[in-house]
Order: C-alpha cells, then structure tokens, then sequence
C-alpha cells in the first residue's frame, strides 16, 4: 500500500518516465513495482481522456494571463472518488482506451466518457466533503466546478467546433456559435460565460477569445461589450498588458539590464495584444479600452525608441575610435585596439544589437519604422566602415598587436551577426582570417 500510494503521488511527467525506464528492465525484482506504476499511468491516460474538456481548468496558462484555476488535487480527487463510487464505469472506460489511440476527432466519443463526469460532477455535489479531502476546495469553488461539469456535452461539441471559429467564420458558423452559447445559457445564467471561459484555457493565442465573445454577442462593439459580463475577457486582457509593461518601465527592468531576448518576447506578446484587439472589437477612441490601449501603445513604443537610441553607442563603445588629422580641416575615426575586446562593453552592444532584430517585425506598426530602418542601415554601414578601417591597419602595421585587432574584427562580425547582417559578418571573418598575412594587403 505504501509503494501503491507513493506512485500515485508522482507527478505525471516523471511516471511516465519511470513507467518507460521500468518497461526496458528485465530484472524480476522490479516486476511488482513496474505493473503498479504501468496499471498508474494507465489510469491516468483514460483519465485524461475522459476529462478532456476540463484539465486546462486546472492548471494555470503557460502566457501568465489569468484564468479560471481549479486545484490539481482537486482533479486527481474526483478520479479517485470515481474509482471508488463507479468502479465499473472506470474499469469499461479502461476497456476504450487501447481503441483511442485510433479515434479520429470526427469520431463520437464513448458514452462511458460522458457518464463518468455527469457521475463526477454528482459526487461532488452531493459528496463535496468524501470527494474533496486534501485539496482546500471552498464551498463556491465547488459550486462553480460543478458547473463547468455540467457543461460536458455542450463543452466538448464547442471544443470540437473551434478550429471552424477560429479560421473565417460565416453566418451559420457564427450561428453554431451562439446556439451553442444559449444552451449553456439554459443550463445556468453564467454558464455561457463558463463556456467561452473554458474555451479560452484551451485557446494558445489568448487574443482569439475575443473573437469568440464578439460572436456570440452579435458584433456588439465596445460600449456594449463593457456593460456586459464578457467584459472580463476584454479586462483581462488589457489588465495583464499593463501589469507587464509597468515593469519594463522601470530602470531595473529586463528591457534596461541588457537582456534583449526576454525583454522582447515581453514586447512582442503584448504588442500583438494591443494591436489585434481592434480587429475584433469595434473600439472608440475615447471608450475605456480604446483609450487604455492608445495610452499603452504610445508607452510600449516610446520604450522601445528610447533603446533604439541607444543602440549607436552601445556598438561604438565596444569597438571604440580615435579621431586622426587628414588635414588641416579634415578628421577622421580610426579604430582604437588597446588590448582584447571589453567583454561587459561586447555584451551590452550584443544585446542592443539583438533588440534591434527582434523589434523589426514590430517597428512598422508601432510608429518606429523609420527610426529602426536609419538605426539598422546606419550601423550596418558603419560597422562595414570599421571593418575595412581596421583590416588595411593591420595589413599596413599600423595595429601592433594583430591577435588583438582580430579580436575586435570577430567582435564587429557577432555584432553583425546579432543584427541579423549573417552575410556580411561571414565577410568580415574571411577577411580577419587573412588580414596580416602576406597577401593580407592584396585582398583587403
């Protein structure tokens, strides 16, 4: 029993491994154990399978937007409880399970699946405190998991239906939609908002919920959506928007410390986000959204300007010049090599560099487009500029320590690179590769 209770405590990821890792071993003594972990993840799989519609409701989404979030205790206590209470019904659904690795999605599902959660969502209104031991469920949690429960049969057609949703939706698509809105509606008055609630935890681009709730309210642009109770979809969206753009307002944020990946993945999801609402809701300028999501975009856009900005100096302060006398009105920047490249200075420019690739695909719907396009050419050019410069002073010896003037062509072409300028970074290491050769002069 105690071996028993300690497989049913393993997360599911690591079961599946352990059952993997135990079914390649032939050693007897193990036997026991890898039928006990075996006969475990078999439950689990028709488990799955039978809760199909709801296990997104317990477990909170990968983009951090919230959502609905029962306990994961909770989940794995209803199984248990219907292991006890319908041991027949588990035991016909374990029969199906070898048959579901063929189902295709246009396949009827089992109807032991629908009588299995109908029976769950009863224990846990008649049973809550059998069903509900360990997992800190309060009485309105219950409740409204219940709810959800209740939906399976409506749940499952919707989820069914979604890829025809969410591509180009007609009038009878737009009409499913709302028939199927309504029946959740009959069921309870806040069931159809559960319904597009659980379609949300199932959706991977969260901005698509909205048009799923513009749908089932007939187009209804913003002022009415506000009024309604699927505003909140829109609220959260927009709240969750601004929560992540607050932080990368502040100095120590990702967007100021140098990490130029992450500080962009965080702009590009919630630049799509404020982008794409529109096409969805009909938004007014002075309504609370459309006024939430000019005032955002102006901010998001003036943070990523104000690096851009930034980006001239980061590079000429890892490849640093000095200034010579051609004449007596003419100067000109030739690089300074004291030494290797300063690793932080190399860095910071390898960072800002990448950001600038990264806000590409943004800058020309975000009011930057030409700033970035001057910034992208003007350093590229420039960075070409200092590769030749250098190149024909090592060649001419002009560079005493060669090891060292290489370094900083090798730093120009990872700046280059960063910048997504592959081909002429390639240049540039071919001709560091034979600068300061014999024929180094002849192919700079």
């Amino acid at each position: 029993m105690a071996v028993r209770a300690l497989i049913m405590s393993v997360p599911d990821k690591a079961l599946n491994s352990l059952n993997y890792a135990l079914g390649q071993s032939k050693d007897p003594v193990f036997q026991v154990v890898s039928d006990l972990v075996f006969a475990e993840a078999q439950h689990r799989q028709i488990r799955d399978l039978v809760f199909e519609a709801f296990v997104p409701l317990f477990e909170a989404r990968s983009d951090g937007i919230p959502s609905v979030v029962f306990p994961k205790m909770a989940y794995r206590e209803l199984w248990s409880a219907l292991l006890v209470q319908e041991p027949e019904l588990c035991q016909e659904a374990l029969l199906n399970l070898s048959l579901q690795s063929e189902r295709r999605p246009e396949d009827a599902v089992p109807t032991v699946f629908f009588r299995l959660v109908t029976a769950s969502a009863r224990l846990a209104r008649d049973v809550p405190d059998q069903v509900f031991v360990r997992s800190g469920m309060t009485d309105d949690q219950i409740a409204d998991l219940t709810a959800y429960l209740d939906l399976n049969r409506i749940a499952r057609r919707a989820l069914g239906r979604m890829p025809d949703w969410l591509g180009r939706i007609d009038a009878e698509r737009s009409a499913a939609l709302r028939v199927m809105f309504k029946d959740a509606c009959d069921l309870h008055p806040s069931s159809g908002k559960r319904l597009l609630e659980l379609m949300f935890c199932h959706l991977k681009d969260p901005l698509q919920i909205m048009k799923l709730v513009v749908t089932v309210s007939d187009r209804a642009n913003e002022r009415f959506l506000i009024d309604s109770e699927l505003a909140d979809f829109g609220t959260r969206l927009l709240d969750y928007c601004e929560a992540n753009l607050k932080p990368l307002e502040k100095r120590d944020s990702d967007l100021h410390k140098g990490d130029a990946r992450r500080a962009c993945e965080q702009i590009t999801r919630m630049s799509g986000l404020l982008s794409g609402f529109d096409q969805y809701v009909e938004l007014s300028k002075d309504g609370p959204w459309g006024k939430a999501i000019g005032d955002m975009r102006k901010r998001l856009s003036g943070l990523v300007e104000s690096r851009l900005r930034g980006v001239e100096a980061a590079i000429h302060a890892a490849l640093p010049t000095t200034s010579t006398r051609l004449t007596a009105k003419v100067r000109k920047s030739v690089p300074l090599v004291k030494g290797l490249p300063d690793p932080m200075k190399q860095s910071v420019a390898l960072s800002m560099a990448t950001f600038l690739k990264e806000t590409r695909s943004l800058a020309a719907n975000n009011g930057f487009g030409s700033l970035h396009t001057s910034i992208q050419r003007e350093q590229s050019e420039w960075l070409r500029e200092y590769a030749d410069e250098l190149v024909s002073h090592i060649n001419s010896g002009d560079i005493k320590d060669e090891e060292a003037g290489k370094a900083h062509l090798e730093a120009a072409a990872d700046i280059l690179d960063a910048m997504d300028e592959g081909s002429e970074a390639a240049l540039v290491r071919r001709r560091a590769a034979a600068a300061g050769t014999r024929n180094g002069a002849d192919l700079a």
